[in-house]
């Protein structure tokens, strides 16, 4: 960490509605644009897979895990790509939330999502998934996948396994 160097800092106060519904947040998002009214608005995603959009009060929530074969944990990441929210779960599941709270299932990988990280500009997704080994079909290999924003892939690529899950 020698190299680490502090670019900026950002700190904000959390209003009392967010911190009641902290305790099981996994994601905050701010929201820009098309999705709301004017003024901040921020979208929280809970542990149990439900989308909540708050601009001084609770406008909208979204219970994911209704829509998907994912079941209701695991999820991990939310992130805003205009115009709609997108939310990632451990267990695979990709869905998509519009401006009125309504969910859409994209897709889901059988064997979950390790690891996944959009580009800056949010027009890229890379994620870590596994697949069935063409050699041995009992066991897994470790793939790394980068797709657009609209779900198009661009790359597959079998990368090595460092540790097993």
């Amino acid at each position: 960490m020698r190299n680490l160097r502090l670019i900026g800092e950002r700190r904000r106060l959390f209003t009392e509605l967010e911190v009641e519904l902290s305790s099981a947040i996994v994601d905050v998002c701010e929201v820009h644009g098309s999705i709301g009214s004017d003024g901040e608005q921020r979208a929280f995603l809970k542990e149990d897979g439900c989308v909540v959009l708050i601009q001084d009060d609770i406008l909208w929530n979204s219970k994911l895990s209704d829509i998907c074969n994912s079941g209701s944990s695991g999820w991990f990441d939310l992130t805003f790509v205009d115009p709609v929210l997108v939310a990632l779960s451990r267990r695979g599941a990709i869905v998509s939330v519009l401006d009125d709270g309504e969910a859409e299932l994209v897709g889901e990988f059988e064997n979950g999502i390790a690891a996944a990280c959009w580009s800056p500009d949010k027009e890229i997704l890379a994620l870590i998934t596994s697949a069935e080994d063409d050699e041995d079909p009992s066991k897994t290999k470790s793939v790394l996948l980068t797709m657009t924003a609209k779900w198009d892939i661009l790359a597959e690529v079998t990368i090595e396994r460092i540790a097993d899950d």
